[in-house]
């Protein structure tokens, strides 16, 4: 047994703009350029109805060019509006610096909370995921070359 069919949105909504047409409105249309092609009512007939179907599907492409030039302009606006905060977060850094010794300016600058990013940054350098992590223990007979920055600064003022 099927199930019943789905009956037509009596209004096109935007998912619906690849054919903005109703198809009883196409079927309606081929029967009055078929069947009923010599009868006209008043405003009403095949070519009037055609006419109809191409001012809708006019309408239609120009509202997704219209739609796609929003989606664009709404990606300018974020980058640019990105850019604006990445500005600031620099421009507020600075600030704190120039008044390390402003008590009052320095508050002022603190209580500023500037918003984040919208779109995401690229990241810095992240090792890929695909590479092979090295496996097992380390050899104790190889010695191990870490140095941290104290190690680096202790070596620095210890004399030898």
């Amino acid at each position: 047994m099927q199930p019943p069919p789905k009956a037509p949105p009596t209004e096109p909504r935007p998912a619906d703009l690849d054919d903005a047409v109703a198809p009883a409105i196409r079927e309606l249309v081929a029967v009055f350029t078929d069947a009923l092609a010599e009868v006209k009512f008043p405003d009403v007939d095949g070519r009037s109805l055609a006419a109809g179907i191409k001012q809708v599907e006019e309408r239609a492409a120009e509202l997704r060019r219209l739609e796609a030039a929003v989606v664009e302009a709404r990606g300018r606006l974020v980058d640019a509006s990105d850019q604006l905060v990445i500005r600031a977060q620099r421009a507020i850094a600075y600030a704190r610096i120039y008044a390390d010794s402003d008590v009052t300016l320095l508050a002022r600058l603190d209580a500023i909370a500037l918003p984040r990013p919208r779109t995401a940054r690229p990241p810095t350098t992240v090792a890929p995921a695909d590479a092979p992590r090295p496996r097992g223990r380390p050899r104790k007979d190889v010695e191990r070359t870490t140095t941290t920055l104290f190690a680096v600064a202790d070596a620095a003022v210890t004399p030898q």
